[in-house]
């Protein structure tokens, strides 16, 4: 891929930090919810594999049974190996049926959903027949089989219809056991063994897979990034987001199919594929999962070669299987905090004769409890000059008269703060730990102080 990509993120290898925080064991959650008509029972047969029975079910062949199967391994509707998961799922519920016309589309517990017939051979007697219902929940592929004689089929099509129409779908989070519990802007994931994560420019969060150093070329490339202002997914506006994110990272690349639904953990999401080239004429892809975070829209961008993408991709789907949001009041800390809320600069220089020293700090603080913190120092001197940069965000509250920062990568640090207003403008300012910051933009100056 175009070495461009490295101008995402400033890579410092030495801020690399996972939360210490280890996430428990993932539990054992249905996606799914319905319920079963009168005199139906619901019999879990094997991992991933119910029976649904209708009252004096019978083992005889063509008796009527139905199945809801998870198929955990195929995660959208679109993926070529569906076909052949519902014909080996058939076969084994009735042998001998096939294809009855191909899948057409519809609709289940409000989501996009295939139905697939199929049916005995021409003649045969009695006729069999099964109808399947496949649709996506956060644990993959749910499919419902309705099989046995035609005439069973159809004497009990009002309880089947019921039975679907009382289904929907329950986005839960999947912990990821053994992994690591992160936080990023208002919500939460795990990362599997070996990952890591790197802050990076306006508010992103890197994903670094295990092995990555940032050296050399760059094949893939993990990242977390949101904008507060987009507050429904799926729109023209969403869209827009989504490709200038890409078109800073990997100029080029372009939408490639219609987005999808899919589920982001316990959060509501969207799948859009994207393809183009690098710079030496190799096929590059990119994958934005974006989903609904209680501050606004968000998505894990997924770029690099396609070989390399799919090595990853078990460890990507556990990543958005875990996705949930913080549960955090809108406001840091009530009114105290509410008067903090805002972007606040410290500068300072010192000029001398053969040089000089600059720093500019800005200290962003979001009404949702986030912060966001920069800071820039450049010097000269006869031999030249350096610049340096420093970044952090994560969460901060108010306790009293003091101020607690905890970083996306791990860290937290609590200051003393003091409020006074600026003794030449009259300008607010907060000081923490004795270093005063000025408010950016014009507000009332303190009462009292």
């Amino acid at each position: 891929m175009q070495r461009t990509i490295l101008s995402f993120v400033p890579f410092t290898l030495a801020s690399l930090a996972a939360s210490q925080e280890p996430a428990p064991p993932a539990p054992e959650a249905s996606p799914l919810r319905y319920e079963l008509p009168r005199g139906w029972t619901a019999s879990p047969a094997r991992a991933g594999w119910t029976w649904l029975l209708p009252e004096g079910a019978s083992s005889e062949a063509g008796a009527l049974r139905g199945a809801l199967v998870i198929e955990s391994a195929l995660r959208s509707l679109q993926t070529p190996e569906l076909r052949s998961t519902l014909e080996k799922l058939v076969a084994e519920m009735l042998p001998g049926l096939a294809w009855s016309g191909e899948p057409s589309t519809s609709e289940l517990g409000g989501r996009p959903a295939l139905l697939a017939r199929f049916q005995s051979a021409e003649g045969a007697q009695p006729a069999r027949a099964a109808i399947v219902h496949a649709l996506t929940t956060p644990r993959g592929v749910a499919v419902l089989l309705f099989a046995g004689d035609a005439s069973a089929l159809a004497e009990r099509e009002p309880e089947t219809k019921a039975l679907l129409a009382s289904l929907h779908v329950v986005r839960v989070a999947e912990r990821i056991a053994g992994g690591k519990a992160q936080r990023w802007q208002t919500v939460a994931f795990d990362l599997p063994k070996g990952w890591k994560t790197q802050a990076g420019d306006d508010g992103a969060l890197l994903l670094l897979p295990p092995g990555f150093t940032g050296a050399g070329e760059i094949t893939e490339l993990y990242a977390l990034v949101g904008d507060g202002s987009v507050k429904a997914l799926g729109g023209a506006k969403a869209r827009r987001a989504l490709q200038a994110v890409l078109d800073e990272v990997q100029p080029g690349l372009r939408a490639k199919s219609e987005e999808e639904p899919r589920d982001c953990g316990e959060l509501e999401g969207r799948l859009q594929r994207f393809a183009g080239k690098s710079a030496d004429g190799r096929a590059v892809s990119a994958e934005g999962h974006s989903f609904l975070a209680p501050h606004g829209a968000c998505a894990l961008m997924a770029l690099g070669f396609p070989a390399q993408l799919e090595k990853r991709r078990a460890d990507l789907e556990k990543i958005l299987g875990s996705l949930r949001a913080e549960k955090v009041s809108s406001q840091a800390a009530g009114d105290a905090a509410n008067e903090l809320v805002g972007r606040w600069q410290y500068f300072s220089s010192v000029s001398l004769s053969d040089g000089g020293r600059a720093t500019d700090t800005m200290l962003l603080l979001r009404e949702d409890g986030t912060y966001l913190y920069t800071s820039e120092t450049s010097s000269s001197n006869p031999l030249g000059g350096t610049v340096s940069n420093t970044r952090d965000e994560g969460r901060w509250s108010v306790a009293g008269a003091r101020v607690t920062f905890r970083s996306v990568d791990g860290g937290s640090k609590t200051y003393a703060l003091e409020k006074r207003n600026h003794p030449k403008t009259g300008d607010p300012m907060i000081v923490l730990d004795g270093q005063a910051f000025v408010t950016y933009f014009q507000r009332a100056p303190w009462r009292g102080r």
